[in-house]
């Protein structure tokens, strides 16, 4: 039985699209958040194997900072902050550096996030590209069971063509009357 309108690829990719919204839809919290399907400590465990030091902005003395450089050249400009003395620094500097380390810290939270949001995404994307696999294996099935069926029901038609043919033509007039079309 065939549809005239309706192309099995088509609506296939229809069906594939729809489950891809649902999967992300389920994925997605209210509050724009990844639900706890995948837990974030599990994200950050298989993104990170291996825990990283954290390390801060800048140093407080230039030999601390690039141990490796000459003594006296430092890989900063002259007027840097890190090259004065923390002891000489004012309160408005100092506000200045916690608020630029707090931002610093938040910007680290976010990128965290996103690397977390990537490798989730990646992960659905892989599980998306199986399902079309199978899918598009499934239709090259489907195809090839359709074009078999159609091949014998075309010879079953041209054996009855034949059977008919070597009929005296009042013997098939009576069949033909008898079938109904």
């Amino acid at each position: 039985m065939r549809f005239p309108g309706i192309r099995l690829l088509s609506a296939t990719l229809v069906a594939a699209t729809l489950v891809l919204c649902l999967k992300v839809t389920y994925l997605v919290d209210i509050d724009g958040g990844f639900s706890p399907v995948i837990s974030l400590p599990q994200a950050i465990a298989a993104d990170d194997p291996a825990p990283t030091k954290d390390v801060r902005v800048a140093a407080a003395t230039p030999e601390q900072s690039a141990p490796d450089a000459e003594a006296g050249e430092s890989p900063y400009p002259p007027d840097s902050l890190a090259n004065r003395d923390p002891s000489t620094f004012s309160p408005a500097e100092i506000a200045l550096l916690e608020n630029l380390a707090r931002r610093r810290d938040e910007i680290e939270s976010r990128a965290r996030g996103l690397d977390v949001r990537e490798n989730l995404l990646e992960a659905t994307e892989n599980r998306i590209d199986e399902k079309i696999q199978t899918l598009q294996s499934l239709e090259q099935r489907i195809e090839a069971f359709v074009e078999r069926h159609d091949a014998a029901e075309t010879e079953q038609m041209k054996r009855l063509v034949k059977v008919y043919e070597s009929m005296k033509p009042k013997d098939a007039a009576r069949i033909f009357e008898d079938i109904d079309m």
